[in-house]
């Protein structure tokens, strides 16, 4: 069932402000004193909500410490249960001006999982063009736009670099390295994270996050901002783009859109080094919060997991895991950036991982399960042994390799 209700309309009119200014004040909210620069799309669903650890409250108030304040955030739900604390939540942060849902489908009919817990056939697809519109009713004024999800995280000087970076008239793409559990995924557990020294090369890693080359496997949805103009005017959309080889569902397609950009011309200026974008959960923004980062099994638990020490106890008593601590990577600014940090990063943080972690079932698995595109260039060489690791005869591993992978 489509649920569009006489409070989402509402929520568009306060929205509209800069057209309407009067609406704003009779709903006692503060009209912009600046119609929006930045468009957030957020996706989002009741897992966000602040029973469920609060993260849709995080995003908009990551969004309200940005020092630059022209944005607005478009909410989009695709669900089989409703999440009506969206509302209260926009309330309470007294963004009524800036955030509001643009739509609610709610019903059996929009479940993203099957019964067996695998995703739905089509869901990826539908949330995608549901995204798509949701970028076309950004403010009219509207420059960029960044389509994200509800449990991400900016930096303060997210939005002062897409302006900063996008001055130059000819840049279509603000890319910004990030935070992610997907970082150096074919590196041995927990070291991937490491700021110290690589255990194979000597070499120190060459970036304290994820280094966005807008390519598949090395991108994020929320991690690009994207001039509004050229992509309207292009009519390019999340929704159509398709994998030429055929083998990646539509849950892949914003780093296929990304790459298709990039293919096809479109101009990119890099964030690089900073990390200004947070895609959760990952190592460090769980580090920040003291708690525990668990990398025992990436390829089943979707990149790792961020746990609480009453969990890390129990899956401790695992004789054939263990804990390590970690000086994980990360620029300098990060305190200043993020107000979660209650934790410092230049002390060691825990990581869970299996004992054997450098063995052919955990190392050299994921060097096999995660296809070329997502070997960071810095790691080949190291790739390449743990390839050897699963293989106990030699085979063409690079034939034989990335067939199982699902980010």
């Amino acid at each position: 069932m489509v649920r569009i209700s006489a409070r989402n309309l509402l929520s568009w009119l306060l929205a509209s402000t800069h057209i309407f200014p009067g609406l704003a004040l009779l709903a006692g909210s503060t009209p912009l004193s600046a119609p929006p620069v930045v468009c957030f799309v957020v996706r989002t669903y009741w897992g966000h909500s602040d029973a469920h650890g609060g993260e849709l409250r995080s995003l908009l108030s990551s969004l309200q410490d940005q020092t630059v304040s022209r944005w607005e955030a478009v909410l989009v739900m695709v669900d089989k249960q409703p999440f009506s604390e969206a509302h209260d939540i926009i309330r309470d942060l007294n963004e009524t001006s800036r955030a509001w849902i643009y739509t609610e489908w709610i019903g059996e009919e929009y479940s993203p999982k099957q019964s067996d817990g695998g995703w739905s056939e089509g869901y990826h697809g539908m949330l995608y063009n549901v995204t798509d519109d949701a970028i076309r009713v950004c403010s009219p004024e509207t420059e960029w736009v960044v389509a994200t999800n509800g449990d991400n995280l900016y930096g303060r000087h997210f939005i002062h670099q897409v302006l900063e970076k996008g001055s130059d008239p000819s840049v279509d793409l603000v890319a910004f390295d990030f935070y992610s559990r997907y970082q150096r995924p074919t590196m041995p557990s927990c070291d991937r994270f490491s700021s110290e020294p690589a255990w194979l090369t000597g070499e120190a890693p060459a970036a304290p996050c994820k280094r966005n080359t807008l390519q598949w496997c090395q991108t994020d949805l929320g991690s690009v901002a994207i001039r509004r103009k050229r992509l309207l005017d292009e009519d390019r959309s999340f929704g159509l783009v398709t994998d030429k080889a055929g083998s990646l569902d539509a849950a892949h397609n914003d780093g296929l859109l990304f790459a298709e950009l990039v293919h096809d011309g479109w101009t990119v200026s890099k964030v690089e080094d900073e990390c200004l974008f947070a895609h959760n959960p990952s190592f460090q923004t769980c580090a920040w919060k003291g708690l525990v980062w668990d990398d025992s099994n990436i390829t089943r638990t979707g990149g790792g997991e961020c746990i609480g020490r009453q969990e890390a106890a129990r899956r401790l008593k695992d004789p054939t895991m263990e804990m390590v601590s970690i000086f994980v990577s990360h620029p300098a600014n990060y305190m200043g950036e993020y107000r979660e940090v209650t934790v410092s990063l230049d002390e060691p943080a825990d990581c869970i991982r299996r004992r054997d972690f450098k063995s052919k079932d955990v190392w050299g698995h994921a060097c096999w399960w995660f296809p070329d595109g997502c070997i960071d260039a810095e790691d080949r060489e190291e790739h390449g042994v743990g390839l050897d690791l699963y293989y106990e005869e030699e085979e063409d591993a690079a034939s034989a390799s990335g067939h199982h992978l699902e980010l």
